[in-house]
């Protein structure tokens, strides 16, 4: 029977007081306008992850007071897959038909556009990571999914000019769009294994500079 060694690394257990306190009353958030959903959700799950939560829920606001949030401007299905994310680390966002990527897509832009507005950079590079992903499934007839004119427009529409995922689809935009045209399949997997490169390398993410900083090596 193998033993382990003493020099095998393992998980290290995490600080005591980094736990989530779940003691409190959670969270009223009322998402979306002009038939809110109201969402529940603990206050120091909130508050560890968006600079917008930490904010508002300091007892000097009425919300912190109050222990309710409106967000009228968020999509209550984009601020759902922020939920989950905040609690499991996962982006829940592929649909029933595999086939239906203009859906996930359109998904995908709402979750980023909510972690945009909640001032959440851990989650915006996560959503950036999955765009990235789902653009490297192919379709039946062997192409690429490709984000469609309506998720594009609204990802546009909702945030900077220079977020780092508008680079991500448009470098993907361009470059796809040659390489079906002009090269063969040898020059598109080399294009394919540049973009997962720097997909990897942090390239779309706008986190601080380190890897440290990176969600990935934060959630381990």
């Amino acid at each position: 029977m193998a033993t382990a060694s003493p020099e095998q690394d393992f998980p290290p257990l995490l600080p005591a007081e980094a736990a989530f306190d779940f003691s409190s009353p959670p969270i009223a958030i009322k998402v979306g306008s002009p038939n809110p959903q109201m969402f529940y959700v603990d206050e120091s799950v909130l508050r560890k992850s968006s600079k917008f939560f930490d904010a508002a829920l300091k007892k000097e606001w009425k919300e912190g007071q109050q222990r309710t949030v409106d967000l009228p401007e968020c999509d209550p299905e984009g601020f759902k897959v922020y939920i989950n994310w905040l609690h499991s680390g996962k982006i829940y966002a592929k649909l029933e038909c595999d086939e239906d990527s203009d859906r996930c897509y359109d998904l995908l832009t709402k979750a980023y556009i909510v972690g945009d507005r909640l001032l959440d950079v851990d989650f915006k590079d996560k959503v950036s990571d999955e765009v990235a992903y789902e653009g490297f499934r192919l379709q039946p007839d062997g192409d690429l999914y490709i984000m469609g004119p309506e998720a594009r427009g609204k990802l546009y529409g909702n945030s900077a000019p220079e977020a780092p995922i508008r680079l991500l689809v448009a470098r993907t935009l361009i470059n796809c769009g040659e390489l079906e045209r002009h090269v063969g399949p040898e020059s598109r997997r080399n294009f394919y294994a540049e973009l997962l490169n720097m997909v990897a390398d942090c390239k779309f993410h706008e986190h601080e500079p380190g890897s440290e900083n990176c969600y990935r090596n934060k959630r381990l």
